[in-house]
């Protein structure tokens, strides 16, 4: 299901996602759901029931194509930033290893943490990805994850890190973590390099 916002096209929720008044309010008075009570035994006719909005996750035909520039930087061992979406609405920044399937972006996280629970909430992100020659040269996208497995995403660290690093991924955490594979359809490019 898709949710049209005055301030945004099309906003896409994932699967069971409850919203705030706030947050139904920002969406805009045309919004598809079905009101369900916050907690158990609460009327119907409560004046703040939350929403649960249930969504098919597949690609909007906004998804755009990515430039052979970008695509570029995503072999490289680029710097990336992806923002995600707090509970209460806020931006979260992190720095991250970048990576391509050839049409989408691809980030590996680690499963259970705040990027990876914001995701599986509310699947868009904005991503900002430099030349490692020139950070000044770099693209910024909106998209969103279309796809989140640990089929493979510990492989493909290794793969990101050779990358990066020259070396399998070593852990950083110091502790075994089960891996995450995301992959983002793009939406829009709202930066890209003047060559």
């Amino acid at each position: 299901m898709l949710l049209r916002r005055t301030d945004d096209p099309v906003a896409v929720l994932p699967e069971d996602t409850v919203l705030s008044t706030h947050e139904r309010a920002r969406l805009g008075e045309g919004s598809t759901a079905s009101h369900t009570p916050t907690a158990p035994g609460q009327a119907a006719h409560d004046p703040a029931p939350q929403v649960r909005i249930l969504l098919e996750n597949q690609e909007s035909p906004l998804s755009t194509t990515l430039p052979e520039g970008l695509l570029a930087l995503l072999r490289r061992p680029s710097p990336c930033f992806i923002a995600t979406v707090m509970p209460d609405g806020s931006p979260q920044l992190t720095q991250t290893w970048v990576h391509t399937d050839g049409e989408h972006i691809q980030i590996n996280i680690v499963e259970g943490m705040r990027k990876a629970k914001n995701i599986a909430r509310d699947p868009r992100v904005a991503v900002n990805i430099a030349d490692p020659d020139n950070v000044a040269r770099y693209y910024a996208v909106r998209g969103r994850v279309i796809d989140s497995t640990t089929e493979g995403a510990a492989d493909n660290i290794d793969e990101i890190s050779q990358k990066y690093l020259g070396i399998d991924y070593p852990g950083f955490g110091g502790t075994p973590a089960t891996r995450r594979l995301l992959t983002i359809a793009v939406d829009s490019i709202a930066h890209a390099p003047q060559d």
